[in-house]
């Protein structure tokens, strides 16, 4: 089939060259000025079909970068207490960058709910309900609106557990 259309090519210039002759001078520069912007076309063409495929493939890169850098946020992001406060009587709950101070008898009280509504499976919702009343400025810090939420839940199983 290239081979076709190499002899196609072939034949249709010798009809183009044949012709030159038969054309006069402004009829040449009208010619030239149509094949130096069929030839400017096609350039421009190649480089945006070029620049497509480059960004498509940056695109995919970088979704494919976005996805990686979750999964690795995700786990290296987990809650922590930083009990330095403990003999004055308070305790930090940490997750990631955010450090919300705690009393120690609310922490007790967390840890009391996650551990004890754990055996019924509410205990994300009951902590949820507990810190909305109590405490919402831990809601606020961690952008959280509504339950159900991951992060409460992840909260629960890491109070429940302690």
């Amino acid at each position: 089939m290239a081979q076709k259309k190499d002899n196609r090519l072939i034949e249709l210039r010798k009809e183009i060259v044949s012709l030159l002759d038969q054309i006069n001078e402004e009829g040449l520069l009208f010619l030239k000025q149509q094949a130096s912007t069929i030839i400017y076309n096609d350039t421009v063409e190649e480089m945006n079909r070029n620049n497509r495929e480059s960004l498509l493939e940056n695109e995919t890169a970088k979704q494919t970068s976005d996805r990686n850098r979750l999964k690795q946020s995700s786990r290296a992001q987990e809650f922590s207490l930083d009990l330095s406060g403990e003999n004055k009587g308070y305790a930090n709950i940490v997750y990631g960058r955010i450090r919300v101070f705690f009393p120690l008898d609310e922490l007790e009280s967390m840890i009391y709910i996650a551990k004890k509504a754990s055996r019924a499976g509410d205990s994300g919702l009951l902590l949820y309900r507990w810190l909305k009343k109590e405490r919402g400025d831990f809601l606020v810090e961690h952008g959280i609106t509504a339950y159900p939420s991951p992060l409460i839940d992840k909260l629960a199983v890491f109070l429940g557990k302690g």
